[in-house]
């Protein structure tokens, strides 16, 4: 049976995770292990991944666990049409 790693994985994080596990805890991610990593992980972009990635490392577990507080997936509409950076702006300052 074969397994293709997910397009949307974070390589840079898992690696960190993968080398992590391998050195500090003397435990290397199974192929099953990682399948469900994989699953659990591309439900967050890039970042949210490694911050879960860190958050796991820094508190020194084998594991990786879902954050406490919901990480609120990334809205791409909303970062698009967002306009709120320009509320202060007037037509007197953008012409002085």
């Amino acid at each position: 049976m074969s397994y293709t790693i997910p397009i949307d994985l974070n390589l840079e994080a898992w690696e960190e995770w993968c080398e992590y596990r391998r050195v500090e805890k003397k435990n290397k991610v199974g192929p099953l292990g990682a399948k469900k990593q994989h699953k659990m992980l591309i439900e967050y972009t890039y970042e949210q991944q490694q911050q879960i990635i860190d958050t796991s490392m820094a508190s020194g577990w084998t594991g990786l666990f879902e954050p406490k507080t919901p990480i609120k997936p990334a809205n791409t509409m909303n970062l698009l049409t967002d306009r709120s950076w320009a509320d202060h702006l007037t037509e007197d300052n953008l012409l002085n």
